[in-house]
């Protein structure tokens, strides 16, 4: 698949088959592999990945993104945390503040890309509690935030995609 294409069509998909904990293992690999390959600051590569298989954890993660059951109904959850420590060492307040959490997003939206790519699906969730996630996954939680809560496996609904503003009433040249 192109990138601009997977890009066109890549979808937040809520609602997955369970054929990832027999045949997905290798795909999850090129998934967190392409989230790895994401662009960091001073290449500090400041992003964590936490897998989650576990049923009982699953219904943690649920719980802890305000009980929306597709999240711990997914075959397989992908947390992704930014380490404010490793960015902190490389660049201090901005490291810690901004850095880490721009890391990981990057490799969070390249796992999304990949993810689509090799027929899989995810949604990218950021309504959770911070110190219900951290603590149903041991996050520690002063130096390493999440980022995103990826439930992930093969689409079982295929939205159509959703309206899109028109660049022009967001893009501006030479200044705002």
């Amino acid at each position: 698949m192109e990138t601009l294409e997977a890009i066109r069509t890549r979808r937040s998909v809520r609602c997955f088959d369970a054929r990832i904990k027999e045949a997905g293992r290798g795909l999850l690999e090129k998934v967190l592999d392409a989230g790895r390959m994401a662009p960091s600051a001073g290449n500090l590569q400041s992003q964590e990945f936490i897998i989650v298989r576990d049923d009982a954890v699953k219904k943690e993660v649920g719980r802890a993104c305000f009980g929306q059951d597709f999240v711990s109904k997914a075959p397989v959850i992908v947390v992704v945390c930014g380490n404010k420590r490793k960015s902190e060492g490389g660049y201090g307040t901005r490291g810690r503040d901004f850095y880490a959490l721009a890391d990981a997003c990057a490799s969070a939206q390249n796992m999304l890309l990949a993810a689509h790519d090799l027929g899989l699906a995810s949604c990218w969730v950021g309504a959770f509690d911070d110190a219900a996630l951290c603590k149903a996954l041991s996050i520690p939680k002063n130096d390493v935030v999440p980022i995103a809560v990826l439930p992930m496996g093969f689409p079982a609904e295929h939205p159509e995609m959703p309206r899109r503003k028109p660049l022009k009433s967001f893009v501006h040249e030479e200044k705002y």
